[in-house]
């Protein structure tokens, strides 16, 4: 589920949302219109404050297609790196 969708189920203003995070309510509007990046703390806050509805790496990596695709937000970070890190990879 996106922040909208859960804001939409949940009746919560950007303006609730934002003294929930304790950030100003405009910063809000830029985070979810992306003209400012979410950062890991208040991702991770949005998570907790869903009870998990809206998952972290939907907010911090937008535009990735494989975050939906795990729930554990170690495997789908560690998955894209190990490639990376692999002997054979040099």
């Amino acid at each position: 589920m996106n922040l909208k969708d859960w804001q939409l189920n949940e009746k919560i203003s950007n303006s609730q949302l934002a003294r929930l995070l304790e950030i100003h309510p405009s910063y809000v509007t830029h985070l979810k219109a992306g003209r400012r990046n979410w950062s890991p703390k208040l991702a991770e806050a949005v998570e907790i404050l869903s009870g998990g509805k809206v998952n972290r790496l939907e907010l911090l990596y937008p535009n990735s297609n494989n975050t939906k695709k795990f729930k554990s937000n170690n495997i789908t970070i560690f998955s894209r790196l190990s490639k990376y890190f692999r002997r054979d990879h040099v």
